[in-house]
């Protein structure tokens, strides 16, 4: 009885020892596909180094020697620029060629530039004229005042002239308050100087026009001529029918 239940634990011990082994490989099969089914996505900063009929040479950014070559067409709506610098997504592959080139490109975009200013456009009221600087307030924001050097302004300047004034959104913290970078300064028309410049443009469109239509010999205008001719044919008619 002894000697058959010893040589069953054996069956059942060779058994086990035999389906482990396969059970074992299935599981490594199984992280093996998981593994090769996860994509690494690396994103690298690239600066363009030369640009090509079909392709753009790149570095990458700190690695002068370090050359990679990509299809003009991966770069889309990018304006390719010598100097300019890129972040490239990829997989991280690189075939071997020189220069180098990506197994997978997954998305190339221009690095935000931290130099580069906003620039917004306002429109101001003049409110007080100094030597040496003029205050202004922004339009529609009651009390919000700016400072500004008079050389930015028209020589004509004047209490309550309109302007048109670009900056770059920083104000430094003064009162009046001062814009830390100013583009361009632009007088506007009032409406008023625009109505009587329509108005005089008008005048002298119908002046024009009374001048056109005179006779340059009699100066008498054709349409007064006209009125004339036919001022006479009815009087003309009156005569014949008392007769």
């Amino acid at each position: 009885m002894k000697k058959k239940i010893i040589i069953t634990s054996l069956i059942l011990t060779m058994a086990m020892t035999n389906i482990s082994p396969s059970l074992a490989a299935e599981t490594d099969t199984e992280k093996t596909e998981i593994k090769e089914n996860v994509e690494e996505k690396i994103k690298e900063t690239y600066v363009i180094n030369e640009i090509a009929e079909e392709s753009v040479i790149l570095n990458k950014k700190g690695m002068d020697s370090d050359l990679v070559s990509v299809p003009k067409k991966e770069f889309k709506d990018i304006d390719l620029k010598i100097g300019k610098e890129v972040n490239i997504t990829s997989d991280g592959i690189n075939l071997l060629s020189e220069p180098g080139q990506f197994s997978r490109i997954y998305e190339i975009e221009e690095t935000s530039d931290p130099n580069k200013e906003e620039k917004i456009t306002g429109q101001f009221i003049v409110k007080e004229i100094n030597e040496e600087a003029v205050t202004v307030e922004k339009e529609g924001s009651e009390g919000e005042l700016y400072t500004l050097s008079k050389k930015y302004f028209a020589k004509d300047l004047s209490v309550g002239d309109m302007y048109e004034i670009t900056h770059n959104d920083i104000v430094m913290k003064s009162y009046p308050a001062q814009f830390s970078k100013i583009y361009e300064v632009k007088k506007l028309e009032k409406d008023n100087e625009k109505s009587n410049e329509e108005s005089d443009k008008k005048k002298d469109k119908n002046k024009e026009d009374t001048k056109a239509d005179k006779n340059p010999k009699t100066g008498i205008s054709s349409s007064l001529l006209s009125l004339s001719a036919l001022t006479i044919s009815l009087v003309g008619l009156k005569i014949n029918k008392k007769k």
